[in-house]
């Protein structure tokens, strides 16, 4: 990425206004000449200056993103040739620079770490979703009915459609489930972790910050404090949950791993087979599921290999019994793993200047996809990891991953058998696709950075910040959440909403690429993410 940020300030080779053509316009001949003329634009130092020519067209050839740059705003004076010509001089300012050829796709930077595809069984997506909502993966939680007792009432649009049987009224967090002991238990799901709230409305398969677990959240823990007598006889298997979150929270997974043998996963209380303690600070953002469908890897730095499925199924580490169980389980999984490819992200619900969003597309392509991919109807991803020491970004998840002490237990386990599922430990982060980003935030791997333009704009990222993440603290104009006291309502971490990026892990430097480009076009790029 560097290297690319270097060659643009030396060719600048972006167009004047709007969008390229068609991307596979930067690749071949176009004849259209047809355009946007005028004798003006939108201002002398914003969009604008005297207006252009050939507008968006003109003869396409290998300069792809060319003509006449103005000397000012987004814009300026547009070359005859207009986005895409055959190029011609650099603009002083504004989106626009030297003509010549930008390849397409744009090749990865020298860093990268490619992530190879693997093949995936297939699977049935209503299946999946149906598994989600209603099986027992997971079998670890508080007495069934006096936990719906205990909590809230159902928001309207909390009411999951397809429940069936003990889950039909139960919170979207949960499943109804038998425990070893016999005993009918709430246990902790998928969505826990995988669907949360923007604007009001519940988007299944958006991850939630594990910071924003409030105490008054339909959780484990919460309705262990709101009503202990919940626990009932479930209070022996909870203990193993509760040994996991001492280390924190997502060394759960390698607590519960350590007292299994690797290959019947059958429990021991009393051996342990590696030491689960990451070392893993600060907090973790999930990501959201709709990326998997691109993504050849899980998880921020990529660690999870192979059958996508046979990852998603581990995590019912929680309370499987032996392989039997976890072979029934993993079978469902490959159609949890379809469902969770055919997840498409929600729109940015509101206004976009399209204008402007166009001008930012040639900015990206120059400038961003050569990691994160390009979009629209010829889409390129390149599934590359970028090492820490290049991005920048705080390393403590990339060098502590809370898999790291498991990888080789894993790697001897049943779910890594015939060598199709392993966990790959390397110490970077991967650059994900940008679908639905507008939903994503906060923002990097950490949920360090509350809005998008902080993102592009590296002097826009607050040292502290606090946020309810509730219905109205959403923020359309900066796409993300607002920094405003606490509503008082309790956090599991005991901070209450507010971040502190001076606390290990919790660092907001790094990925300052959008540093590079000048005012104008931060806000084209911008506009243009919303657009995804």
């Amino acid at each position: 990425m560097q290297k690319l940020m270097e060659s643009r300030q030396i060719q600048r080779v972006w167009c004047a206004i709007g969008l390229v053509v068609s991307l596979a316009g930067c690749n071949s001949p176009h004849e259209d000449t047809m355009g946007w003329a005028g004798s003006a634009g939108w201002g002398a130092s914003g969009f604008g200056g005297t207006g252009g020519v050939g507008g968006i067209g003109g003869a396409a050839g290998s300069a792809a993103v060319g003509g006449e740059a103005g000397t000012a705003g987004v814009g300026g004076e547009a070359g005859a040739a207009g986005l895409g010509g055959t190029g011609a001089t650099a603009g002083t300012s504004g989106i626009g620079g030297a003509g010549g050829s930008t390849p397409f796709p744009p090749e990865p930077p020298p860093e990268a770490i490619v992530v190879d595809p693997f093949p995936q069984p297939p699977g049935d997506p209503a299946k999946g979703y149906d598994y989600i909502i209603n099986g027992e993966y997971q079998r670890l939680g508080p007495d069934l009915f006096a936990f719906k007792a205990s909590q809230p009432l159902l928001a309207p649009g909390d009411a999951l459609p397809g429940r069936r049987g003990d889950n039909v009224g139960l919170s979207y967090m949960f499943n109804a489930a038998t425990a070893d002991d016999g005993a009918r238990v709430a246990a902790v799901n998928c969505l826990s972790c995988h669907a949360t709230h923007i604007r009001g409305e519940l988007i299944v398969g958006l991850g939630r910050p594990n910071r924003m677990v409030r105490m008054a959240d339909v959780n484990v823990l919460g309705i262990a404090f709101i009503n202990p007598l919940a626990l009932n006889q479930s209070i022996g298997t909870l203990t193993r949950l509760l040994g996991g979150v001492a280390l924190g929270v997502m060394d759960v997974f390698p607590y519960l791993a350590s007292h299994r043998d690797p290959e019947t996963l059958v429990w021991s209380e009393t051996e342990q087979h590696f030491n689960p303690d990451a070392g893993v600070q600060g907090w973790v953002d999930i990501a959201p599921w709709w990326r998997t469908k691109k993504k050849n890897g899980l998880y921020s730095n990529g660690s999870g290999r192979g059958v996508q499925g046979h990852h998603m199924a581990f995590m019912s580490i929680f309370s499987v019994k032996d392989t039997t169980e976890a072979a029934e389980i993993e079978r469902n999984f490959n159609d949890v793993a379809a469902y969770l490819r055919s997840i498409e992200p929600p729109p940015f619900p509101g206004p976009i200047n399209q204008e402007l969003a166009q001008a930012g597309e040639a900015v990206f392509v120059n400038a961003c996809a050569s990691c994160h991919g390009t979009y629209g109807e010829n889409e390129t991803y390149p599934n590359v990891i970028i090492p820490y020491q290049d991005v920048g970004t705080d390393p403590s998840l990339a060098t502590g991953h809370w898999m790291k002490p498991g990888a080789e237990w894993y790697s001897q386990s049943w779910y890594a058998r015939e060598g199709k599922s392993w966990v790959e430990n390397v110490e970077g982060y991967y650059a994900p696709p940008l679908d639905g980003i507008w939903a994503t935030a906060p923002f990097f791997h950490n949920g360090s950075v509350p809005t998008l333009d902080g993102v592009i704009d590296p002097s826009k990222r607050p040292a502290v910040w606090t946020s309810n993440m509730s219905e109205d603290d959403f923020d359309l104009e900066r796409v993300g959440w607002m920094d405003k006291p606490f509503d008082g309502e309790l956090t599991l971490d005991g901070r209450n909403g507010t971040f502190d990026t001076s606390v290990i892990g919790n660092s907001n430097a790094g990925h300052t690429y959008g540093a590079d480009l000048t005012t104008d076009e931060q806000r084209a790029v911008f506009e243009y993410l919303k657009t995804l």
